[in-house]
This record gives C-alpha cells, structure tokens and sequence, in this order.
C-alpha cells in the first residue's frame, strides 16, 4: 500500500446521526440541532437509504412554507445517496463530492455506514494527512526531489 495514500476511513466521522423514514422531519431537525451536524442519514432496516441536509430543509421545506412537524422524513429525503467505501483515498472521495455536487457524503461498505465524511472532517484531516506525507518525504527522502 502507498505510504502517501490518507483514507477515507483515516478521516471519517464514525458518529453519524441517523434517523428512521417514517419518523417525523420535526424530530431530524432537533436532532441535527442537537448534535450540531449538518446532515442525517435516513435508514431502513439498518440500512442506508437516503440523507437529509441542512440545505435540503432550506430548499424542500422553508422556501415552501411546509411543517416539519407534518411532513415524514422519506418525504424530503435525498435518496441517491453517493457514497464512497472507506478504503478509498481521501483525495478521490474529494474527487467524487464535487463531481456529484455534494458536501457531505456518507462512508458505506456492504450496505452498512461506517460513517461520514463532509467539510469539518475534511478540515480537520489536513493537519495529519499533512505531518503523514512530511515524515513520509523525510524517511524516503524524497525531499531530495524537489
């Protein structure tokens, strides 16, 4: 494996906020409240179907003058979820976020979320994939290169 390589796995949130579908949209917004996230993943059967973000109560609720309190969680789920496995590399589950035009995305392996990967976990990964990649070029000397 290349030492250089940073995995999704390495940087992932594993806490991730989940809620059922048929649960009330009301009860997703208290909990992202709560908890201080920025999205929940939707399951069913333990199993992730869908995600719900803070852009997509904006856009599918507020703008359009709906209660969260009546409508069901699968109502305003997105439901192609794009995900990335946790062994990918870090830079192609980037890769993927902005090709798909997402900013959160949940890390899935055999149907089963390992957890989450978005900005704050991006954010905070770089310090570590940073200090990895210098001792890596200072072992190797690969510094002699540049």
């Amino acid at each position: 494996m290349n030492t250089l390589t940073y995995l999704v796995k390495e940087a992932m949130r594993k806490d991730v906020l989940t809620i059922a579908g048929e649960a009330p949209l009301i009860d997703a917004a208290k909990a992202m409240v709560e908890k201080n996230v920025g999205s929940i993943i939707v399951l069913e059967k333990a199993k992730p179907v869908g995600i719900i973000t803070e852009k997509d109560f904006v856009i599918k609720v507020v703008s359009k003058g709906l209660n969260p309190k009546k409508l069901k969680v699968k109502k305003i789920m997105t439901k192609e979820l794009i995900s990335v496995d946790p062994d990918t590399d870090l830079y192609e589950a980037v890769k993927l976020m902005k090709e798909h035009g997402v900013r959160r995305m949940p890390v899935i392996k055999d149907e089963i979320l390992y957890g989450i990967i978005g900005p704050r976990e991006l954010a905070e990964s770089f310090t570590p994939y940073i200090d990895k990649l210098t001792k890596e070029i200072l072992r190797t000397g690969m510094g002699l290169l540049f």
